[in-house]
């Protein structure tokens, strides 16, 4: 294998020892094809024209794909069955890699370092560089089945949101999409308001995530009469038939929204919602018979009336804490893809709806929360510390009295054994140390009896 002046890889064909790869019927090279790491997949990609066209005719499926348009390492992971394959833009310095050389994929030429897992290149064109990349991965693997688990773009750098978003219409299922902003370009988000409603109708997802604030200008009455254009949220009324949504600009979210909401998990903050909304919410709530919600969470930039919120509601009290402190839901997410856990206050309540369901219901500060399910892991309350009686110090202050005199005693009898003495001083320093190591005795026992009569008076 050689290296053209270029970047890139071709087979010599006057040399002997190399395997026609090309020549294999097309059953085999599935086979081999198929049980390869990914990037050796990808390396082969780059010799020959033949090569190059039994790879693609081998078609190695690809199950998963996470797909970043991130303003720090935007990134394009691909997940067979065996074997994961990741393409960074961006070096960490943390890890350990190996010079490759350069790549050509499409017009544009990668300075490339990998290691067993994947490539990294320098970061210079998220938006244009990601595409031809991504596109010469479909090229080269069957993505035709895969799923993509987050597809997630940043507008602080997409200049073009559509034009990002077309490229995976065709893809199989879009489980999470979310749209950041790390940094406000105007033009950007223009674009993006421009197309939101063109990319919510096109690509399905079952997650959304919004973390961009989109205004657009209206012609609006003032209170004086008079009409003026001023810039009002924007309504992203299809994000509210997804299963699992987060809008982290949510003013626009209506009470009738709310009375209406057909979702699973629903996270609003910078929410404009009062007390009396959540209360009328809640009151529907009980008269329903679906069991659709689990999770919905409310913040807004006043605190909550926790009163307003239960007013007029059958409360009892949450018994869901002595299980859980916390609710852990996989769609509990904002940013990232981690989990982020609601930890219930002291003052949450539960209410029971006509179908027998119960909901724990919560309000701490600026947030409200309501939960009915939970599919994270269990936080058990921690145990309780209680004062020790009267009874209970004493015995301990009297245990801690014989710890001190158990060491007093141990550092007497290092220095009978370190210290020499003629024979007849000897023979009073073995009586000496019998007389010691029989009160070291005593002390033991005595502490031992005072630690169980200690633990016979522990709560059962």
């Amino acid at each position: 294998m050689v290296k053209s002046k270029k970047g890139q890889r071709y087979c010599r064909r006057d040399d002997k020892t190399e395997f026609p790869l090309h020549n294999l019927d097309s059953f085999s090279l599935n086979e081999i094809f198929k049980n390869l790491p990914l990037t050796d997949v990808f390396e082969l990609s780059f010799t020959t024209e033949e090569v190059r066209r039994a790879v693609r005719e081998a078609s190695v499926p690809i199950h998963i794909m996470h797909v970043s348009f991130d303003s720090k390492e935007p990134s394009i992971c691909l997940k067979s069955p065996k074997h994961q394959f990741t393409w960074t833009f961006g070096v960490p310095e943390q890890l350990e890699l190996v010079d490759r050389g350069e790549y050509k994929i499409g017009k544009f030429q990668y300075d490339c370092k990998s290691n067993e897992d994947g490539y990294f290149t320098q970061h210079y064109d998220a938006e244009h560089g990601m595409v031809s990349v991504l596109k010469y991965l479909v090229s080269v693997f069957d993505c035709s089945e895969a799923i993509i688990k987050e597809l997630s773009i940043d507008v602080g750098v997409i200049e073009d949101s559509r034009s990002i978003f077309q490229h995976f219409i065709n893809f199989k299922s879009i489980e999470r999409m979310a749209i950041h902003q790390s940094v406000d370009k105007e033009g950007n988000r223009l674009n993006l308001i421009q197309h939101i409603d063109w990319i919510m109708s096109n690509l399905k997802t079952d997650e959304f995530y919004m973390g961009v604030e989109l205004l657009e200008h209206r012609m609006i009455r003032t209170p004086e009469g008079d009409f003026d254009i001023r810039p009002v949220p924007m309504r992203l009324e299809k994000a509210l038939k997804i299963n699992h949504v987060a809008l982290m600009h949510s003013e626009w979210v209506t009470k009738d929204d709310l009375l209406n909401l057909n979702v699973q998990t629903a996270i609003f903050e910078g929410s404009k919602l009062t007390s009396q909304d959540l209360n009328a919410f809640l009151h529907q709530w009980i008269r329903t018979t679906s069991d659709k919600l689990w999770w919905l969470k409310v913040k807004t930039n006043d605190n909550f009336n926790f009163e307003e919120v239960i007013n007029g509601l059958d409360v009892q009290e949450d018994t869901y804490k002595e299980q859980n402190i916390k609710c852990s839901c996989p769609y509990l997410r904002t940013g990232g893809l981690e989990c982020e856990p609601f930890e219930f206050p002291e003052t949450s309540k539960q209410i029971t709806n006509a179908n027998g369901t119960t909901a724990t219901v919560s309000v701490h500060e600026d947030t409200f929360f309501f939960h009915v399910k939970n599919d994270g892991p269990i936080t058990p309350k921690p145990p309780v510390v209680r004062e020790p009686t009267e009874e209970q110090r004493m015995i301990m202050d009297r245990i801690e009295q014989l710890n001190v005199e158990t060491a007093r005693l141990h550092a007497q009898r290092v220095e009978f054994q370190m210290v020499r003495r003629n024979r007849d001083r000897e023979d009073r320093d073995d009586h000496d140390r019998m007389m010691l190591e029989n009160r070291l005795e005593h002390i033991q026992f005595a502490a031992a009896a005072l630690r169980e009569e200690l633990r016979n008076l522990e709560p059962r």
